[in-house]
């Protein structure tokens, strides 16, 4: 009883993530612009010691950003484009609600409140933050995670639609509420994957507790596979993206969640109470828009994986962060695609980008396109199939607008890409996975410098710059 006292105390002192008196943080890497313009935003979080401000005029002197393909030689960029606060730019920020509903978040109570359970708790500060979400642009999506993960909402502007999501939520049965954490990370890195300023945040009140451990039997989708927290960070390193960590309880936490969030640019948050855990959510915002975007010219390092090294020095503070990005996969996947696709994408990607460029220059006059990087030869690199406000077919049927090689038997469609002008996005839609920026899909938003592989044929997304 003193124990579980003095816990409730210390993390009531301890509402928000205990951040150090100088921080400089990488919270997500945007390379959408790397295919098509050899650019690269970072977006960064700085946090200096009591008493001392930041210039926004000096930051881009202060700040020096630098490449390595190896971890040990680092080659300064050759320009840094831009430092511009995010509250100034008017872009969407993304937001992707990961929120555990094993089966403590049921049994356990919220103290001082014998009425109300943490994943009651839980939805009334998550209706809270979405219903104080004011810019029209920005984008919440929502998912569940105990034995199984579970997307309930992509990220999408329409807030209002989350209300009934969330009073639906049930208690599952018990086989289905153990607590697969790491798994759940793992499978939302992709599905948080969108436009502008994107992050996960994920609420627990517990750690990693994986089914097949404790059920004595396989997982009913992973089968024996137990995730580790490094997957967690590698997918969402991958991906560019951040995560910020809600432990939600007095319980024990997860002791490698703190280190997913530090490693990804995010932060780890501590709350009990109701209260807590709304000031959490509203605080997770407001350190997005306090961040920097910092555009610069990426090296032309032949390394599917870079690492990214930025500095910032003034007077007696030196700081200096690294976060590795994945140049790879935006190109063909070297492990699946067919022996010609690595060659000639990685010349497109490397030697080959000023044609790439004046493709991009002609797609982005034309409308929203696929470029087309391979299809067997050199000519491909001159190719762009235009987008309507409809459907885009790709495969054998009579209806298909782009038949491919490898295609599926005449008749069929492998691949949709439709318009939604609701959201103003393009979706590919395909009944079979195909693959996006390396990864195997059925359904995705794209944004652009998206790179699709359909049975070896390598296309890029465009859009002009006025659809942003």
């Amino acid at each position: 009883m003193i124990r579980r006292a003095m816990m409730l105390i210390v993390l009531c002192a301890a509402v928000a993530a205990s951040v150090p008196a100088q921080r400089l943080a990488v919270g997500q890497i945007d390379t959408g612009r790397l295919l098509f313009g050899q650019r690269v935003d970072l977006y960064l979080s700085l946090d200096l010691p009591a008493g001392r401000t930041i210039d926004p005029e000096r930051l881009g002197e202060l700040l020096r950003v630098y490449e390595s393909g190896d971890g040990r030689l680092y080659h300064e960029v050759d320009a840094v484009l831009d430092v511009v606060p995010v509250r100034s730019l008017d872009a969407p920020l993304s937001f992707y609600m990961l929120v555990d509903y094993s089966g403590s978040m049921y049994d356990e109570h919220v103290p001082g409140r014998p009425d109300l359970r943490r994943i009651d708790a839980a939805r009334q500060a998550i209706r809270h933050f979405v219903n104080n979400i004011t810019h029209e642009r920005d984008r919440v999506g929502l998912a569940l995670f105990g034995t199984r993960y579970h997307q309930l909402a992509p990220p999408g502007r329409d807030k209002a639609r989350l209300g009934p999501i969330l009073d639906d939520i049930e208690r599952p049965p018990r086989a289905e509420g153990y607590t697969e954490l790491y798994a759940a990370l793992v499978e939302s890195a992709s599905d948080a994957a969108d436009i502008g300023r994107r992050t996960v945040i994920v609420l627990s009140d517990g750690e990693n507790y994986p089914y097949s451990i404790y059920e004595g039997e396989p997982h009913p989708e992973h089968g024996e596979r137990l995730f580790t927290y490094t997957e967690a960070v590698d997918a969402f390193q991958r991906e560019g993206l951040s995560l910020f960590a809600i432990h939600y309880g007095d319980d024990e936490e997860d002791p490698h969640l703190g280190r997913i969030a530090e490693q990804t640019g995010g932060r780890v948050y501590r709350a009990v109470t109701t209260d807590e855990l709304a000031r959490v959510y509203q605080d997770i915002r407001s350190v997005l828009l306090e961040e920097y975007r910092v555009s610069y010219t990426a090296t032309m390092i032949p390394s599917q994986r870079r690492i990214v090294r930025v500095t910032y020095r003034d007077a007696d503070v030196d700081l200096r962060v690294e976060r590795p990005y994945f140049a790879g996969t935006l190109f063909a996947g070297p492990e699946e695609a067919p022996a010609p696709a690595p060659i000639i994408v990685f010349l497109a990607g490397i030697l080959g980008l000023a044609a790439l460029l004046a493709v991009a220059i002609r797609a982005g006059r034309a409308g929203t396109s696929l470029v087309l990087l391979d299809s067997g030869g050199a000519a491909a690199l001159s190719k762009t199939v235009v987008l309507g406000d409809g459907e885009t077919v790709i495969g054998a049927s009579p209806d298909a607008d782009l038949t491919i090689a490898g295609s599926p038997a005449v008749g069929e469609r492998h691949a949709v890409v439709t318009y939604e002008p609701k959201r103003g996005e393009y979706t590919i839609v395909s009944d079979t996975p195909v693959r996006v920026n390396n990864k195997p899909v059925t359904r995705r938003i794209l944004k652009r410098g998206d790179v699709i592989n359909i049975e070896g044929t390598v296309f890029a997304f465009d859009e002009p710059d006025e659809k942003e």
